[in-house]
């Protein structure tokens, strides 16, 4: 009877999750909401509201309604900046703006009038970068759906990576099928092991690479 080696079979082992599970099975939604309104607490309709996100620039929009709220998504995880603009009024940038996966982030606005072309910036709390390695998915546990993530996002383009670096299971620098087949290995196998941090505790990342963009939430420490 012919034996799989152990790299083997964990390689069959991804073929066989890639294939078995719908498409968007971990497909989790993000977006960002709020109310907009004026000095005096009133709805402010027709507002425009842009989202960008710093690390791509991928920019996202939307416009407050009757009521003054506004929707904008889904968007990808990570930092954002929101600018509100409507004409007569000062125009409003939100920084530094963390969206998580799944997260339905509510920021208000409250713009002022003006009689000149005016713009203000708030500047939120920066990005955190601790993580542990492995835990792909952010739920803050080593499990098979963190290989199944970034199987989907390889091969099948759907979720999302919040952390690469939590995502870069053999902490090569690089997001590949071997980051799934370490975390196989190591849950179904017991060979290989999660470089540190993680997969126990959070984080910083020891060994510097090209890789950004890590979106944490603290709350899986």
């Amino acid at each position: 009877m012919m034996r799989l080696n152990p790299g083997t079979a964990a390689k069959a082992m991804v073929l066989c999750i890639l294939f078995a599970l719908p498409p968007a099975a971990l497909a989790q939604d993000s977006t960002l909401t709020g109310t907009i309104t004026d000095s005096t607490d009133a709805a402010l309709p027709g507002v425009a509201v842009t989202a960008t996100h710093v690390a791509s620039g991928n920019t996202f929009v939307g416009t407050s309604d009757s009521g003054g709220q506004y929707r904008v998504g889904p968007v990808r995880p990570g930092v954002y900046r929101i600018r509100a603009e409507l004409q007569g009024f000062t125009t409003m940038t939100l920084e530094n703006l963390e969206v998580l996966v799944g997260q339905r982030l509510v920021a208000n606005v409250k713009l002022t009038i003006s009689s000149v072309q005016e713009s203000v910036t708030v500047t939120g709390e920066p990005a955190r970068t601790q993580f542990k390695r492995g835990d792909s998915d952010g739920n803050g546990d080593l499990q098979l759906t963190d290989a199944v993530r970034i199987l989907n996002v390889l091969f099948l383009g759907t979720g999302v990576l919040t952390c690469l670096d939590a995502a870069d299971s053999d902490d090569n620098g690089q997001i590949q099928l071997t980051d799934a087949v370490r975390i196989l290995n190591v849950l179904f196998l017991g060979t290989g092991t999660i470089p540190a941090p993680g997969p126990l505790s959070c984080g910083d990342d020891a060994a510097p690479d090209t890789l950004a963009d890590c979106v944490y939430d603290p709350a899986k420490c």
